[in-house]
């Protein structure tokens, strides 16, 4: 009975060595060559910092809650991007609203595999090929 420990610790052994090399492969070596890169010291440690980024904005964003775009940016003013459409931005937000009613459509019908579709484009651009 104790063969049963033994052979697991070497499953065990065998499952991270895997993992290990194919991490490796994945960054150490330049698209399944046997060339390394050149730049590896500098390449890990950028990995790393994004690695380390990610999960600080994720951290913050789970204990400070989620803040929508709308929310983050509820004092900042709506500026007028085009005929109907509004944007705001700041403090890595943006927020574009689209008001439907206010921007003048032109229709167009068109048949796409077998099927009559509506497409509506604002006036004065080009519909699709």
């Amino acid at each position: 009975m104790k063969q049963r420990p033994f052979y697991l610790k070497i499953l065990v052994a065998l499952g991270i060595g895997y993992f290990i090399a194919s991490i490796l492969t994945k960054n150490v070596f330049i698209v399944n060559s046997p060339r390394l890169r050149q730049n590896l010291g500098q390449y890990l440690l950028a990995q790393l910092t994004g690695v380390i980024n990610n999960s600080g904005s994720f951290l913050a964003n789970v204990v400070g809650g989620r803040k929508t775009p709308e929310q983050a940016l509820g004092n900042v003013p709506l500026q007028q991007v085009a005929k109907g459409v509004y944007a705001k931005n700041g403090n890595g937000y943006s927020y574009t609203i689209i008001k439907e009613n206010e921007v003048e459509w032109v229709v167009y019908k068109t048949i796409l595999n077998g099927k009559q579709i509506t497409i509506k484009i604002p006036k004065g651009q080009m519909p699709p090929p």
